[in-house]
């Protein structure tokens, strides 16, 4: 199933791994986005290969990570992801005992 997102832009996104719905692995091609909201625990965005855009809402500021850098977004709101250059990223919302 497409997100409106992926059907705007027009593509679809490559899910490598999920783990019981709180972690995933996503490839993202160059200028292809992802975004969700997150609740109260927030999420971690970890750049694994390439270099991509991280966005949170309410945020004044983006971040660029790469090659391994990784953005804690703390509390609820959505998160963005726009890829720079081709790369893969994990993400992960952390666990409600955790």
């Amino acid at each position: 199933m497409f997100t409106s997102l992926e059907r705007s832009l027009g593509v679809a996104l490559r899910v490598v791994s999920r783990s019981r719905a709180r972690e995933r692995t996503l490839d993202l091609g160059r200028d292809e986005t992802w975004s969700r909201a997150f609740g109260a625990r927030g999420a971690e965005v970890r750049c694994a290969r390439g270099m991509v855009l991280v966005t949170r809402e309410g945020d004044p500021e983006d971040h660029v990570l790469s090659g391994g850098a990784s953005f804690t977004a703390r509390g609820p709101g959505r998160v963005a992801v726009w890829a720079l250059e081709p790369a893969r990223v994990q993400v992960r919302a952390p666990r409600s005992g955790a």
